[in-house]
């Protein structure tokens, strides 16, 4: 009877494990993911916490964030430590919303996605990204990542000026349509714009691939 119990308990934990492997297995649904990065490109969504809007916003990787759980990648709940860098969440507390500093924070959040590299893949260049792929960029010159932009695919540029603003009320020019990778991003909101736009090419970039 002991064989026959010890037999069942590991057959039952390596169908659990297969289970979860294959449950896993390209989860990351890359539509969902952009349609949220679209709806949500010049709005805040009251499900999170925001991290303001215009000039002095600095709501860009919870914005990203929310577009990757929204398609379909978990949240790292743990023990709730907002000052880990395993732990990757967004929740609401006693009516208090609340978030991981990897959820929000370019700088944590790139640390976090180090931990994990079978589920995001560092790249060298932005053509090994696709709608649904992020990336990092570091605008102060000072090697570390301070803004995010979440790749919505290959597509035509926006000519919509709430697009090519400076955050404060004054317009910029409006580039010539082209097709090409296409980027939102918050802090400045821009939808469907030239995934380099207005980057010095001496900026440092992070390309992520979502794995998961």
């Amino acid at each position: 009877m002991k064989h026959k119990i010890r037999i069942l308990y590991i057959s039952i934990i390596i169908l659990a494990v297969f289970s979860v492997s294959t449950a896993r297995a390209g989860s990351y649904n890359r539509t969902n993911a952009v349609n949220y990065a679209d709806t949500w490109a010049h709005d805040r969504n009251s499900a999170y916490k925001s991290y303001g809007s215009g000039c002095g916003c600095t709501d860009c990787t919870n914005y990203v964030s929310q577009a990757l759980y929204n398609g379909g990648y978990p949240m790292r709940t743990g023990n709730w430590n907002a000052d880990s860098y395993f732990e990757w969440w967004s929740r609401i507390y006693l009516f208090v919303k609340q978030n991981s500093k990897t959820w929000s924070a370019t700088d944590w959040f790139n640390t976090y996605l180090a931990q994990f590299p079978s589920e995001f893949q560092y790249v060298t260049s932005y053509t090994s990204l696709s709608g649904g792929d992020f990336f990092l960029l570091d605008l102060t010159g000072d090697g570390i990542p301070d803004h995010a932009r979440f790749v919505v695919g290959n597509g035509y540029t926006s000519t919509n000026q709430a697009d090519y603003t400076h955050g404060w009320g004054s317009n910029e020019q409006i580039p010539s349509q082209v097709y090409t990778l296409i980027i939102n991003q918050h802090c400045v909101d821009r939808k469907h714009v030239r995934w380099n736009y207005n980057l010095p090419s001496s900026t440092g970039r992070w390309y992520y691939h979502v794995t998961w």
